[in-house]
C-alpha cells in the first residue's frame, strides 16, 4: 500500500523527522489514510513512528522542531462534532505523545502548513468552511507550547480561499 511524506525536517541530533500520510498502518486502508510521522536517527534508522486517523482520511502536513520535541500538525476527524479539524500533536525527542489537541467549528478545516514562534507558540494555517465570509477562506491558528488555542482568525472573500504557508517576520511575528 502507498506512503507518503509530505515533508522531511533535518533535526539538530543529526536525524531527521519525516510526516505525511500512510495506507500501511494505524487505520489506514487501500482508500483511506492515517496521519504518519517516522523519527529517522543518525545513522539512519527508525527512532519512532506514530499515526493518528480514524477510518476516514487523515494527514499529516507540517512539523516543527521545538525545544522539547516536534509538533506535528495536519488535518483529523474531530470526536466531538465528526468533522475534519486542525490537528496538533506534540511528541518529546524520545517519541512520547505530550498532548494532542483539535482546532475549528462545526463545520470543515484543513490544516496546511505551521511554523514556530518564540516562547514555544506556533501558528497553523489552512483553511477553514466554519468561519468563512463565503465558501471557505484561509483560516490560521496560534497555539501555546501546551497546544491551547490563544487566537484565531480568517481571512477571504465569497470564494474560496486557503493559506497553502505561512513564515516568520523579521521582527519575529
Amino acid at each position: 500500500m502507498p506512503d507518503w511524506f509530505h515533508s522531511v525536517l533535518p533535526t539538530t541530533d543529526g536525524g531527521c523527522i519525516a510526516i505525511g500520510a500512510t495506507r500501511s498502518f494505524g487505520f489506514g486502508d487501500i482508500t483511506n489514510t492515517d496521519g504518519y510521522s517516522v523519527k529517522i536517527n543518525v545513522d539512519g534508522d527508525t527512532a519512532w513512528s506514530h499515526t493518528f486517523g480514524t477510518i476516514n482520511s487523515e494527514e499529516a502536513q507540517s512539523v516543527i522542531e521545538k525545544d522539547f520535541g516536534y509538533l506535528v500538525s495536519g488535518y483529523n476527524v474531530s470526536p466531538v462534532n465528526g468533522s475534519y479539524e486542525f490537528y496538533a500533536v506534540q511528541y518529546d525527542a524520545s517519541g512520547n505523545q505530550q498532548w494532542e489537541n483539535y482546532y475549528g467549528g462545526t463545520s470543515t478545516e484543513f490544516c496546511i502548513n505551521s511554523v514556530g514562534l518564540p516562547d514555544n507558540y506556533a501558528v497553523l494555517c489552512g483553511s477553514s468552511s466554519s468561519y468563512t465570509n463565503g465558501s471557505s477562506d484561509m483560516y490560521v491558528v496560534k497555539i501555546d507550547g501546551d497546544g491551547n488555542q490563544v487566537a484565531d482568525a480568517h481571512f477571504g472573500g465569497a470564494g474560496n480561499e486557503s493559506a497553502y504557508g505561512i513564515t516568520r517576520t523579521l521582527d519575529g511575528g
